[in-house]
């Protein structure tokens, strides 16, 4: 077979090495941050916000990051057991970022031994998971990465994709969830059905009325109008 085959016809990479976008429950998930600077603060905090439980190494620790330690926020690790006496099985996801390339390199050499996520924050090439920038409103989650190739441009395109989103968003798409889900149960999974609701500009719909017109047509394909079935039910009994 011709190895060409598994490769992308735009790129000419192939498609195993390129970082597959994946949404990741992070509650209560055994986390390690190596590092006590700026960038595995920043790590830290997005870890913390996500619900992760999240372990500290570090020589040393100043600022911010010693007091989520004195709060008890975070737990430490003696930064003695880097690298050599190191367990990383217990976590799901160590990130590697002291200022120490070869520290890390070696960190992530260990993890992929170990069959453990690893984020190599300098050098991501080294990892195999990459912090994404983020937008977004209520339940919808924009995710943009680089792979860690230019992060300043995945953060660009991040604001530009939150200044793009309408406002009341999130109260919309709680509403079009509560809907769905009855819509599901009534009609079941009818792709037309859906297609003809979402035909509208719902950029548009959401901008003017929040996007009452097409939550009330939704509300319409729950409940047709003359619709007596359930009626009939009723009389049968």
């Amino acid at each position: 077979m011709n190895g060409d085959n598994d490769r992308d016809g735009h790129t000419g990479q192939s498609p195993r090495r390129r970082p597959m976008p994946l949404f990741v429950s992070m509650s209560r998930r055994p986390c390690l941050v190596i590092g006590g600077g700026a960038v595995a603060l920043r790590k830290i905090n997005r870890l913390l916000s996500a619900g992760a439980d999240v372990t500290v190494c570090a020589r040393e620790t100043s600022g911010e990051t010693a007091g989520l330690v004195r709060a008890g926020a975070v737990r430490v690790m003696p930064p003695e057991r880097v690298p050599h006496n190191l367990d990383v099985s217990r976590f799901f996801l160590v990130v590697a970022a002291t200022d120490d390339p070869a520290l890390n390199r070696s960190v992530a050499a260990l993890c992929r031994r170990a069959g453990v996520l690893v984020n190599c924050a300098a050098e991501p090439e080294h990892g195999d998971v990459f912090f994404c920038s983020e937008s977004g409103a209520g339940e919808l989650r924009v995710a943009v990465s680089t792979a860690g190739a230019a992060p300043l441009l995945a953060k660009w395109f991040a604001r530009r994709i939150q200044s793009l989103l309408p406002p009341r968003l999130d109260a919309f798409i709680s509403e079009f969830s509560s809907l769905r889900k009855k819509l599901l149960e009534t009609r079941g999974a009818d792709d037309a059905l859906w297609d003809e609701i979402l035909s509208t500009d719902l950029d548009a719909g959401i901008r003017s009325d929040g996007g009452a017109a097409v939550l009330e047509k939704m509300r319409r394909k729950i409940s047709p109008a003359g619709d007596t079935s359930r009626a009939d039910d009723k009389s049968d009994d």
